[in-house]
């Protein structure tokens, strides 16, 4: 069980310890919850400790005082003052009075892939000093490519053979031991360097320099990467974000319940493996139409950051070497931009940012199916399987000529797509077609990139399930194996849930309302009012359900009393149990968003009839952002959080914030960095954007307001961990930190709260 597997894989012993006193009664939300909490517990009591415990690649540093060193904490003290380590105890040997960085224990244990531990001293976890690039949280790490010891065999150009490394995700760097080095021919250029390399014991390793060598993983394009030459008799080692890079590890910031793959359907994926790897590709090419009369545009390279120019060469080799994109000499009429992005792990990512192309293609307009039309092969089913298309643009192949019209500029030269970019409005048309192509005469149902598969019984499902495998091997199909649920009795379709019991509502559409928590004043309350009152169609009875609620509106003080909550109970019941079906069909979809001081709403619309509701509450970092970055925000919020309707459709986005419609005809490389990152994530999707005041969208406007607890924002917790991470280890004494917060300007003070917060009340 993924419980046990959790419970007997966490390193720390008290986390450990806890758990198990629970015996049968613990969950794996209840497991993780836990372990969650005692972490950061324990990260806190670290942090007011001022504990630190740092592994090698550093800069020497020399330190000069008059004090010397304490033996329980590390710290520099006069006499007489009292050691802050005394009575606590060493997260590396578990004994008291002293830190895990003085410990002299020689006890050490290691991070494994799969979470094991190795008795071994001489391990290198290493991390780099702030010159050498960002610092990576990581969560959780999931091994895609599992071998005995976590070992694993690459293929090193220099040697021109393979050579096992070792996975040591709590690395930064890469080790090349000497004696591997003399045995390269050629051997790379070996440069000097002033890293220091320690591992876990505090030994310093010997470093004889640096070089760069190329490194390949079975068929996958070859990448270059820093290794440092060291004096050991040890296995070579690749670092966290090498591993990263080759595609041999990956983070995983949120955990799942999901419903047990069946030993016979595991057995059966197994045999189709190759259909879950790579980039597929469909059968023919696809040609992008012009309008007539279209003026063809020239966009200049943007201007790329010092730091990032040996960064993008790389990834503009790696996307040529996957054949996604090929170099351009000849003259073309048509150049794009292009954004660059760097994630989290330090890779860059590409972006097409075609607005001219766009509003010079012609749509093909092929029909979706209906969701009537795929339930139909519903009927009678208790089994189902779900499978999603990897990187589905990818998939397909342009013709020369439509291939020319996505060339783009770079500061190295013009490249252009070989296959479908994201962000073209004819894709998801294309896309529906090529698949309903070569998915023909199957019995299953599909809608973009998404396919349902299902059956009266475990053979009857097994065999559609098989078929299906069996031509997307057929048509060189790829499923991402991570969004593709295998023999469930229920899965989510388009805001249903197809069940063994037959069709019924998801409560996930819902959930904004179900969770509303009540006004907190007359004001709120109004709020409410005008929202039911715009929905009144889908609550019967209406007047007499609210009518305690609006007598609350006109009495002298507000008090919330049991018959509210009893009322407004009601009144979610019967709005969520009377909403409308969503048609994938339909044309005139519509998603409407607001955002308010502290959250999110959203709602999806189809024909003017709601459909499902969104909401959410913003981080403490979000809520400082500026009104069009939180407006735009919730625009993306209502695009992910509506992902499975809107995906392959053109919407109506409504807003009541003006400035919006301006900023996003623009290109997005003219946008500020966060307002670019925000209009990158709804690229796939094609919107229409339209203003509307707040007394039209009042649905949106309320639930901004009355939101749910956020529930799906660790990225943003991440990042405020991050910053205050930061703040807390400046170099700079608290007096010295004072005296700045004392000199900072008090009008400037006052005018950047009024800017964030509003003008106060008095």
């Amino acid at each position: 069980m993924v419980r046990d597997r959790l419970v007997f894989g966490i390193r720390n012993d008290r986390i450990r310890e806890k758990l198990l006193t629970q015996g049968s009664t613990l969950t794996l939300t209840t497991a993780i919850n836990t372990s969650r909490a005692m972490e950061e517990t324990q990260a806190q009591l670290l942090t007011m400790n001022e504990a630190e415990h740092k592994t090698a690649i550093k800069q020497e540093v020399d330190v000069v005082s008059k004090y010397p060193e304490c033996y329980m904490c590390g710290g520099q003290y006069s006499r007489g003052h009292k050691c802050p380590a005394k009575g606590k105890t060493c997260s590396k040997c578990g004994k008291i009075n002293h830190y895990a960085r003085v410990c002299k224990s020689k006890t050490v244990h290691q991070l494994g892939i799969a979470g094991t531990s190795s008795g071994s001293q001489d391990i290198h976890a290493l991390d780099f000093s702030p010159c050498s690039g960002s610092e990576l949280y990581i969560d959780s790490i999931h091994s895609m490519n599992q071998t005995k010891d976590h070992h694993i065999d690459l293929y090193f150009s220099t040697q021109k053979k393979y050579i096992s490394f070792k996975l040591d995700t709590g690395a930064d760097a890469n080790i090349l031991p000497f004696k591997e080095y003399e045995r390269c021919c050629p051997r790379p250029t070996l440069n000097k360097t002033n890293s220091i390399l320690t591992s876990y014991t505090n030994g310093k390793l010997n470093v004889y320099g640096v070089c760069e060598a190329e490194i390949q993983y079975k068929d996958r394009p070859g990448q270059k990467h820093k290794f440092f030459v060291v004096d050991t008799q040890k296995v070579p080692i690749i670092s966290r974000q090498t591993s990263v890079d080759l595609g041999l590890v990956k983070f995983i910031f949120d955990v799942q319940t999901m419903q047990p793959c069946p030993d016979r359907i595991k057995i059966m994926i197994d045999q189709y493996a190759d259909v879950f790897e790579g980039i597929g590709q469909l059968p023919g090419v696809c040609k992008l139409t012009l309008k007539e009369g279209a003026v063809p545009t020239v966009q200049p390279p943007k201007r790329v950051p010092f730091a990032l120019e040996k960064r993008l060469k790389a990834e503009l080799d790696r996307l040529e070497q996957m054949k996604i994109i090929e170099k351009v000499t000849k003259p073309t009429d048509w150049v794009n931009s292009v954004v660059i992005v760097e994630k989290a792990n330090g890779n860059l990512r590409i972006c097409l940012d075609p607005v001219d192309l766009n509003k010079n293609l012609k749509r093909p307009h092929y029909p979706i199916p209906t969701f009537e039309s795929i339930t139909q092969r519903c009927a009678g089913a208790k089994i189902f399987s779900k499978l999603d298309a990897t990187s589905g643009f990818w998939s397909m192949m342009l013709d020369d000529e439509s291939s020319d019209l996505t060339t783009f500029n770079t500061i190295y030269g013009r490249y252009k797509f070989k296959r479908y970019p994201f962000g073209l409005n004819s894709a998801q048309d294309d896309f529906q077609r090529k698949m309903e192509e070569a998915f023909e005469n199957l019995n299953l149902g599909l809608i973009v990139d998404d396919i349902v598969i299902c059956g009266a019984d475990d053979s009857e499902h097994d065999e559609r399930l098989k078929a299906a495998l069996e031509r997307a091997r057929e048509k060189n199909v790829k499923f991402n194996q991570e969004k593709c649920v295998f023999g469930a009795e229920s899965i989510p379709y388009f805001g249903h849930l197809l069940t063994s019991e037959g069709i019924k509502p998801d409560p996930e559409k819902t959930r904004a309302i179900t969770e509303m928590p009540p006004p907190e004043n007359s004001e709120q309350l109004q709020k409410l009012l005008g929202m039911l009152n715009y929905l009144s169609r889908y609550i019967p009875n209406l007047s007499s359900l609210n009518k305690s609620l609006r007598e609350l509106v006109r009495a002298d003080e507000y008090k919330w009393k049991p018959a509210h909550e009893k009322a407004f109970s009601k009144i979610k019941s019967a709005l969520c149990s009377n909403l409308a079906y969503f048609d994938p069909k339909c044309e005139n979809i519509e998603v409407k968003v607001d955002a308010s001081k502290h959250g999110l709403g959203a709602v999806l619309a189809v024909d003017d009839n709601v459909v499902a509701f969104g909401s959410r509450s913003m981080s403490e970092t979000e809520q400082q952002y500026s009104q069009i970055e939180k407006e735009l925000l919730a625009v993306v919020f209502g695009c992910k959080h509506f992902h499975q309707y809107i995906y392959g459709r053109t919407i109506t986005i409504t807003t009541d914030h003006k400035p919006l419609e301006s900023i996003l005809v623009k290109p997005i490389s003219k946008a500020p960095p966060r307002l670019q990152r925000m209009m990158l994530s709804i690229q796939p999707y094609s919107l229409k954007f339209v203003y509307r005041p707040g007394s039209e969208i009042p649905v949106a406007d309320t639930l901004s307001r009355l939101h749910t607890p956020d529930l799906d924002n660790e990225n943003e917790k991440q990042v405020e961990v991050f910053v205050h991470t930061l703040f807390k280890n400046l170099p700079i004494a608290n007096g010295k930190m004072e005296k700045i917060r004392n000199a900072t300007c008090t009008e400037l003070r006052k005018l950047s709260q009024t800017i964030l917060y509003g003008w106060p009340l008095s």
